[in-house]
């Protein structure tokens, strides 16, 4: 015969096959687990026994820290508890408050006659005098056993109805809500809210909090709030907050505490890495469209190394994504006290200053998404769903080094400044800012690695203070989502990309409709003592001011012989055209450079169905296409019949004001020069001629070249 034998963990028994039976196989170690008995009164009496008489919360948790294994700490509060309560009708339709609860006896939340129809459920409040035992074992605390409690089932949105209130109005700042120390343990349904911290991990990592009401009232609609964190995050890995399915969702806020400006998430330390943050809404109520009144920033990244805030979604703001909107602070801060720290998060697929719906403005009173020390973090991606909406704050992506070195980080894919659609302006003040950094990549060669940046207050792209190596590529700075139609940067002044440090690079992008007054505001504007700056292969136009200005003076700089004057990018003189010689067959364009001698310089010349005018430019007809030269010159175009074009190989040359802007890039031209260098230009006469030419490949709407960049490049 084979004995079964059940014990309390920790005298659990190798039970073996008795000798009579040698076919039957040895048991597995096992035991039989007795569950622990259920909460059942709100109240906070400890008297050493959790059982089918009494069991509070308090009694509950010390009855799991007393033994091995990972427990479930349950509900089954009586609707004849004390604690049971409910918001009662004032008549106000959408008002509710702490004035309006009242007790209730009733099992039958419809037969409580008073109820307010705004949140018809009644629930039990669990209030601590003083803190609770920390979880020292691993342990499951779940919320949705109590009667009538439901998960969350929307993606956007919260219908979750929680039934377990943890109230620290008695407590108040003296204790946490809840301190994990054990590690594997997972905190569900409930509403936390009006202690020092709601929730606090250290010790040993693991954890899961999911589907809680954080800082709010029963309804997450109203903020209460925690002194400090909402939950905080010290020093332990491998951590969930929320998770991948509406279900997960945490409705959370920060600290009522206006002192102290903490987040509504911190996680801090050298030990605080892979930890994830997804699914949430943050800083907003459960509806995701209106603030909850966080005082401090959404997410707080110190130290911490290769966490993920959010995750790859087909639609941003749902579930991996966060909805992070409407706190005081930043939607998200990362930063490092030291080498190797703060590094290797990601931040995917979220909507960071807008309603859950991405097409109402619901800013963080910060920066979106803010870097300080640290490095080799990314904002987006490449990869389908992992595109943010930064938009509505006051500043989308900051990244500033301050006392360390500050590099590699990357942001691609998003969208900063518009709505979810890339159509609607919802701008940041300014969309992205650049000081004391290297290396920082925004946008990028790859397919899908090119930001929208659009519809920003001041600069679309601002690089400064030392900032070098910044590699600006492949974005849309003023254009909506189509890469066409205006949407531009700099309604309250300002340009498309200001360059104020040296050494970067602005490749491939298309740059347009930026700027508030015309002449004034630049596509690219080059600031004094900035030089060094690759401007190469973009679709610049419909600014209000020049292409690319070199900030000294504002306008168009004249050349002056041999090139010998400084300033912005050395204010480099600008080529002078002098001939053109067009076919059906191809277009020879003819021209001088007066500049450094013993040098070479890079000349890039576009295709284009309509011309760039101004006083340094020209347009060249030729059966009605033409080829166009740009340089740090007036970008404005002009139509065809406003410009008297001729059907012919003669030459005009072309300056009026703007009427219409260029038409879309198409790959179909190829020219037979990509660019032309000007070589070795003698010390005795630095001007010296130079020619190129394209050969028409067939019926298209524009072509234009993205050639890599070279040393000593100079963008004309």
């Amino acid at each position: 015969m084979i004995r079964s034998l059940f014990t309390r963990r920790g005298a659990c028994k190798n039970i073996r096959r008795a000798s009579q039976r040698p076919t039957i196989e040895e048991l597995e170690n096992r035991c039989l687990l007795a569950a622990l008995p259920p909460v059942n009164s709100t109240n906070d009496l400890d008297d050493g026994m959790c059982n089918a008489a009494h069991c509070s919360l308090r009694e509950a948790i010390n009855l799991a820290n007393s033994l091995s294994g990972r427990d479930t700490i349950s509900f089954n509060i009586p609707a004849t508890d004390a604690g049971h309560v409910y918001y009662r009708d004032d008549g106000v339709a959408g008002r509710m408050g702490q004035d309006l609860i009242a007790t209730t006896t009733a099992a039958d939340d419809a037969k409580i006659p008073d109820i307010d129809p705004d949140w018809p459920h009644s629930w039990w409040s669990i209030v601590p005098a003083n803190g609770l035992p920390a979880l020292g074992q691993p342990v499951i605390i779940d919320g949705y056993t109590q009667t009538g409690a439901s998960r969350n089932t929307l993606d956007r949105g919260d219908d979750a109805v929680l039934r377990i209130e943890l109230a620290g109005r008695i407590v108040g700042g003296g204790a946490q809500g809840l301190q994990i120390f054990a590690g594997n343990t997972t905190v569900r349904g409930l509403i936390i809210n009006g202690f020092n911290e709601g929730v606090r991990m250290s010790g040993q990592g693991g954890n899961v909090v999911e589907g809680n009401f954080i800082g709010t009232d029963p309804t997450g609609m109203i903020g209460l709030g925690n002194h400090y964190e909402g939950l905080a995050i010290a020093g332990v890995g491998d951590n969930r907050i929320g998770g991948s399915t509406p279900a997960a969702r945490n409705v959370m806020m920060s600290n009522t505490n206006l002192f102290g400006g903490r987040s509504v998430i911190e996680i801090s330390g050298a030990g605080a890495s892979n930890n994830r943050v997804q699914g949430n809404f943050i800083g907003t109520n459960a509806h995701g469209t209106a603030a909850l009144g966080s005082i401090g920033p959404g997410v707080s990244v110190d130290d911490g190394t290769n966490n993920i805030i959010g995750g790859l979604t087909a639609t941003p703001g749902t579930a991996p994504g966060n909805v992070i909107s409407g706190n005081n602070g930043n939607g998200i801060a990362f930063g490092g006290t030291g080498s190797g720290l703060g590094t290797g998060n990601q931040v995917l697929g979220n909507i960071i200053g807008l309603d859950v719906t991405g097409t109402v403005a619901l800013g963080n009173n910060g920066t979106g998404v803010g870097f300080g020390n640290g490095g080799n973090n990314v904002v987006g991606g490449t990869a389908a769903g992992a595109r943010n909406i930064i938009s509505g704050n006051r500043g989308g992506v900051f990244i500033s080094g301050g006392f360390f070195a500050h590099s590699g980080d990357i942001i691609q894919g998003n969208y900063i400044g518009t709505d979810i659609t890339g159509t609607q302006k919802l701008g940041n003040n300014e969309g992205v800012f650049v000081q004391q950094a290297q290396n920082i990549l925004i946008g990028g060669a790859a397919a899908g690695a090119g930001n929208l940046i659009s519809g920003n207050g001041t600069n679309g792209i601002t690089v400064t203070h030392s900032a070098f190596a910044v590699v600006i590529q492949g974005n849309r700075i003023g254009t909506k989502a189509d890469g066409v139609s205006p949407l531009g940067n700099g309604e309250n002044a300002g340009n498309g990309i200001l360059l104020e440090s040296s050494n970067n690079s602005v490749i491939g992008n298309t740059i347009a409709f930026n700027g508030r007054e015309i002449g004034q505001e630049a596509g690219v504007r080059v600031g004094a003592g900035a030089t060094g700056n690759g401007i190469l292969g973009n679709s610049i136009f419909g600014n209000k001011g020049l292409g690319i200005d070199l900030d000294v003076p504002v306008g168009v700089t004249p050349n002056d012989p041999g090139d010998a004057d400084t300033g912005p990018n050395n204010l480099q003189n600008y080529p002078v055209l002098t001939a053109a010689e067009a076919s059906n067959a191809r277009t020879s364009i003819a021209g001088t450079l007066d500049s450094t001698a013993n040098k070479d310089f890079r000349i890039e010349f576009f295709v284009s169905t309509s011309a760039f005018c101004s006083a340094r430019s020209r347009a060249f007809s030729a059966s009605s296409w033409f080829v166009c030269w740009s340089s740090s010159c007036w970008d404005w175009s002009c139509s065809a019949r406003a410009c008297d074009w001729r059907r012919s190989s003669s030459v005009r040359i072309v300056a009026s004001r703007e009427l219409r802007t260029i038409p879309r890039v198409s790959a179909s031209w190829s020219r037979k020069e990509t660019w032309t260098v000007v070589k070795g230009l003698k010390e005795a006469s630095s001007t010296t001629a130079f020619t190129s030419c394209w050969k028409r490949m067939g019926r298209t709407t524009m072509w234009k070249g993205r050639p890599s960049p070279r040393p000593d490049e100079i963008r004309m």
